[in-house]
């Protein structure tokens, strides 16, 4: 039981001081972006949403479209935003997280906006903002984490009844060491099923292995989304297509409505179908329909529908609301933020730890004066002997 405690500590001890900064890092990030609808709703309000609602009615989805691919950035847009509410503008996402808005009224375009802060707290917590490399390395790092939070639980688990009280309570009245510690081990314990989840749900996106490993437990096979194909392969870049797009638009909201928000993506390389991605009201999952179309023939070739999610799909489109804590509302994501703030919290305690054992460990040694002094000492008691 010592030996293995002791090893447990010796791999708790080096992987969170290696990871420690990562760790912070993207726990900092996470905090911060749970509550990224609600920040970006506040900060820029008034690129969302319309100062005053004309008596007109809003322009077809064609004709706004046909405005945006006419404009100066029409090459770079990857999708457009529809919404439903009366007073709000419709979102154009461009390359490189850039966006521009549009009044459904009177397509009157607004200014292309550069990426907000969110975006690269998205992208610090993601990939570090390094690319495929900082991918990796938050791989690698979330592997660590999980396996400190596995260690961090056994080292605290008390093995004998007297310490049972102490594993469970901050110590509030005690030196700072004292409650630095307490607030690693008995903070780390009470969020630690909290954390696990965040762990195990950030894996999601990582690994291939762990998708099929929850498909497995659900009794299906994993497999990558096929992308949907059309025939005619130079077709694909007409996506600006007005009346094909009404079209399709209008049948999409017909058989499928209740949306609260419409995502109308081209097809990302040539000989891809465009897409209508319809998303609705939902809980713990998303709930979603997406529809695929020839953008010159307006020829709905492929429809996935939320109706006929699998087990499995089910699960992969409540991932992310696990993750960040939306799937419970604004609770979830208290929870979710303070979770994150601990887990910020950890290498933090954790460092302080260690480097008040290793200062203490050096301050106890004597110096090599007190050292010398002492072998003074000892050699003149000898001759004294003698």
């Amino acid at each position: 039981m010592g030996k293995v405690k002791e090893l447990f500590g010796k791999i708790h001890l080096w992987l969170g001081l290696v990871s420690g900064a990562v760790v912070f890092l993207v726990s900092v990030t996470g905090c911060l972006y749970v509550f990224e609808e609600e920040i970006r709703s506040f900060q820029y309000q008034d690129r969302y949403e319309l100062g005053h609602i004309p008596d007109s009615q809003k322009l077809s989805v064609g004709t706004l479209s046909e405005i945006v691919f006419k404009s100066a950035v029409g090459a770079e847009v990857k999708k457009i935003d529809w919404y439903p509410e009366a007073n709000r503008n419709y979102t154009v996402h461009l390359e490189e997280g850039r966006r521009a808005y549009i009044n459904p009224y009177d397509g009157n375009m607004s200014d292309v906006h550069d990426p907000d802060w969110l975006w690269y707290v998205e992208k610090l917590h993601t990939s570090l903002l390094l690319g495929e490399f900082g991918k990796w390395v938050i791989r690698i790092n979330i592997l660590v984490f999980l396996i400190l939070l596995l260690t961090g639980i056994y080292l605290w688990w008390p093995a004998k009844k007297a310490r049972r009280k102490q594993a469970f309570s901050l110590k509030t009245n005690g030196s700072f060491k004292r409650l630095n510690y307490d607030l690693h081990s008995v903070l780390g314990f009470y969020g630690l099923l909290v954390l696990l989840v965040i762990t195990l749900t950030g894996m999601w996106w990582s690994f291939d292995w762990y998708k099929q490993t929850v498909f497995g437990l659900l009794g299906e096979k994993y497999e990558k989304p096929n992308p949907v194909m059309i025939d005619d392969l130079n077709s694909s870049l007409d996506w600006k297509n007005k009346q094909v797009l009404d079209e399709v638009f209008e049948t999409s909201m017909l058989r499928y409505p209740g949306a609260k928000t419409a995502h109308i993506e081209k097809g990302k390389n040539i000989g891809l179908a465009s897409r209508i991605r319809l998303e609705y009201p939902s809980g713990l999952y998303k709930k979603r329909n997406e529809i695929f179309y020839h953008p010159a023939k307006g020829e709905i070739v492929e429809t996935r529908l939320y109706k006929d999610y699998t087990a499995g799909e089910i699960y992969k489109h409540a991932n992310y609301e696990i993750h960040t804590g939306r799937g419970f509302g604004i609770l979830g994501k208290i929870i979710a933020f303070m979770a994150s703030l601990l887990a910020a919290s950890l290498p933090v305690s954790g460092f302080y730890i260690w480097y008040g054992r290793t200062y203490k460990k050096r301050k106890k040694l004597p110096t090599s004066k007190a050292r010398e002094g002492l072998r003074i000492v000892i050699n003149k008691l000898e001759l004294a002997n003698e």
